[in-house]
């Protein structure tokens, strides 16, 4: 549905962002998916960023599903003019701009690793993994032993090696839903719930279901390389703060989370 015009604002780690657009879809879209860095009234601001959809019947969110429409991203910097950010039919080429990880002062503090990231018992973990290997899973199932998740598909790294809280919506799969009971029927009613190439998918702020967030960042990082195996469990160690795991976590998921959990207190 066509609105007048939005604009929401955001601060991500001190850097102020403003996304503005048409469409109230993209606008409940972003300020549900980002609603921790929301903010109000901001005097000033170091990036803005505009939507475009040269069809302008469809929404931005929507129209990252249409190969055949061209989406736009505008961006003016605190002092300088509009410039176009990226213009794609499929995919885009440069980093997300909300986040504004590729660009400055972001993109000089920060690293990402595509992983989940958790913290406990002075550990962090950062489960390194291919789409569909089973890290969101992994990641609800250690949070039901106590851990506390810092982000479920990005890791954010700074130079000092510290893993900082980026507290996105969790991407549950309906299909993994019957593995956690606790949640099955309470993620359907808090999620922003959406068709994706895995089917339906649940984006779900792990707070809004009784789990608990890191609230600080955190250091002693221990990677967890997972890879998916249907006929095996096994755990190796490839350097003191390196392990690859390999199982099928859907199915060996106690024995996964029991295995890992002995391999990190040891650590």
């Amino acid at each position: 549905m066509l609105t007048r015009g939005w604009c929401l604002e955001f601060d991500f780690w001190g850097t102020a962002v403003q996304v503005t657009g048409v469409h109230r879809a993209d606008r409940d879209h972003l300020g549900f998916t980002f609603r921790e860095f929301r903010v109000a009234g901001s005097t000033s601001c170091d990036w803005r960023f505009r939507l475009d959809v040269e069809d302008r019947s469809v929404g931005f969110v929507d129209a990252l599903r249409r190969p055949d429409l061209k989406k736009r991203v505008w961006c003016r910097p605190r002092l300088g003019d509009e410039t176009l950010y990226d213009e794609f039919d499929r995919h885009s080429s440069r980093a997300g701009f909300i986040p504004p990880f590729g660009m400055d002062p972001l993109v000089s503090r920060f690293r990402l690793v595509h992983a989940a990231a958790l913290t406990a018992h002075d550990q962090t973990l950062v489960i390194r993994g291919a789409s569909g290997a089973g890290k969101t899973t992994l990641a609800l199932a250690l949070l039901g032993r106590g851990w506390r998740l810092h982000s479920d598909d990005v890791a954010v790294l700074d130079d000092a090696g510290r893993v900082h809280p980026f507290p996105k919506p969790m991407n549950v799969r309906t299909r993994v839903l019957p593995l956690f009971p606790a949640l099955a029927d309470r993620v359907p009613t808090v999620a922003c719930s959406m068709m994706t190439d895995s089917g339906l998918t649940h984006m779900t702020h792990a707070n809004d279901v009784g789990l608990e967030l890191a609230s600080a960042p955190t250091g002693n990082i221990i990677y967890v390389d997972l890879e998916r195996s249907t006929r095996l469990l096994a755990l190796g160690r490839i350097s003191p703060n390196q392990l690859h795991l390999t199982c099928d976590v859907a199915t060996m998921l106690d024995e996964t989370v029991d295995l890992l959990c002995t391999a990190v207190l040891a650590s």
